[in-house]
């Protein structure tokens, strides 16, 4: 698509609004949407503005163009992070709300990159008189099995969103689908915009990296690489493929880990949070740290292509993703062998075939044992696996997905006047006041203790 495209003989005017902007994927794509935009676009065709907060969910600041930059709130947002900032944010709805709902007046389409938070989670609003166009990344409060309370005032926003939105934007066929099939979602609705890569300006996957790289984290010569530790990225089911090689009688190549917060993985105590059971899972398999596995800890921007170059393999071993995840891009632009879950997110674009890379059942550690002895029994057929999945994948970069976006909103535009009809619904039954923190809470616990993936 064109970035020129247009519906009327005025701009599209674009309010880009989110409550909070979480400090991953979401900061870094508004980030590379508006640059974009704002390089890209006539402004005489298209016009943004941004409601939202000057800091991102870990409190970093994010770089708003002045002159396009209304905020939600003062400075209140800063120093708040975890329950207290979903507190603070649950409290705030009412006055956040009815600020969009005066900016909407001059928009014509509201873009919600972050599209929770934004409706009210006891009551639903859909009174804006412009076009709610969100993103809906994916359905984790799903396929991760989030049950309660919580888990229900998710999906109960999710139908909310879904019936007072005009467009959506979705990154994978399978979360269109899901929201078709379980959330109501009209079949004339719903685009799917595949993503490009987050890289750092700083990535080069060069063999001067690579080595030196390599002698600043003491690395060995060959080593599989497992990045992005959250929750749901499947770091046990790595570990535990890993111990079933060494155990089966193989020598493994050792297991490089990082990502914020793998530091704890280096000593005996293993801490608390959801890396505290990957601890106790390394000790009890045996794994000894600088032999089978090297915890790295935050991995400065600057060490990535290296770290990616000098590995052997990249694992995915994701249970939900919206659509490929970092390790999958980083390992695509970097050429690295990739073996990865079989998540439908994934799989709809690598593919099953072995054409692009490996791929192993969600979870069983067996079947990921067997794809990481592939790669290490046949090292050049992996290598040529992994230079396909570049020259497939890494071509498409952030003005294609501009440009997609804009097609989405200038079809929400000419659908012409924002007007709904829903019918009141009953949502979930409010948290008493106090208890609402220690929900969310236990929300990083809960993905660490999931497994079951499902659609």
């Amino acid at each position: 698509m064109s970035a020129t495209i247009t519906t009327t003989a005025r701009p599209v005017r674009v309010l880009i609004h989110a409550a909070a902007i979480s400090s991953g994927g979401v900061h870094r794509l508004v980030h590379r949407l508006l640059g974009t935009w704002l390089e890209t676009t006539d402004p005489a065709q298209w016009q943004f503005r941004v409601l939202s907060q000057p800091v991102d969910t870990d409190g970093h600041p994010i770089d708003w163009p002045g002159s396009l930059f209304t905020p939600l709130c003062g400075d209140e947002i800063r120093g708040r992070s975890g329950s207290a900032l979903c507190d603070w944010l649950h409290d705030n709805q009412d006055r956040f709300f009815a600020l969009l709902r005066r900016q909407a007046a001059t928009a014509d389409v509201v873009w919600l990159p972050q599209p929770w938070w934004t409706l009210r989670l006891v009551r639903e609003v859909v009174d804006l008189p412009a076009h709610f166009v969100p993103t809906l990344h994916d359905f984790a409060f799903d396929t991760l099995g989030w049950h309660g309370w919580f888990g229900d005032c998710f999906r109960a926003e999710a139908r909310a969103l879904l019936a007072a939105s005009s467009e959506v934007v979705v990154s994978s066929r399978h979360t269109l689908e899901h929201a078709r099939a379980h959330y109501g979602l009209p079949p004339d609705r719903g685009t799917v915009v595949h993503l490009a890569d987050f890289l750092p300006p700083t990535f080069h996957p060069t063999a001067a990296e690579a080595a030196r790289v390599r002698t600043a984290h003491a690395l060995p010569p060959r080593y599989w690489l497992a990045l992005h530790a959250a929750g749901h990225k499947g770091l046990e089911t790595i570990v535990a493929a890993h111990a079933r090689l060494r155990d089966d009688g193989g020598r493994p190549w050792p297991l490089v880990i990082g990502g914020k917060g793998t530091e704890q993985l280096r000593g005996h105590d293993p801490g608390q949070g959801p890396l505290a059971e990957i601890g106790r899972r390394l000790r009890a398999h045996g794994l000894v740290h600088g032999v089978d596995y090297h915890a790295l800890g935050f991995v400065p921007d600057a060490d990535l292509g290296g770290l990616y170059r000098g590995a052997a393999g990249a694992i995915a071993a994701s249970r939900s993703e919206a659509g490929f995840s970092g390790t999958v891009f980083e390992a695509l632009h970097a050429r690295t062998p990739l073996v990865h879950s079989d998540i439908p997110p994934f799989v709809e674009r690598l593919g099953e075939d072995g054409r692009h890379a490996l791929h192993f059942r969600t979870g069983d550690a067996a079947d990921l044992a067997r794809a990481m002895a592939a790669v290490e029994r046949d090292p050049v057929a992996a290598a040529a696996r992994a230079i396909v999945a570049h020259d497939t994948f890494a071509g498409r970069g952030w003005p294609d997905v501009a440009a997609d976006y804009l097609g989405v909103f200038a079809a929400a535009a000419a659908r012409g006047p924002a007007t709904r009809r829903t019918r009141p619904r009953t949502l979930p039954r409010p948290v008493p006041p106090g208890r609402f923190h220690r929900l969310v809470g236990r929300l990083g616990r809960l993905v660490g203790r999931r497994r079951r993936v499902g659609s």
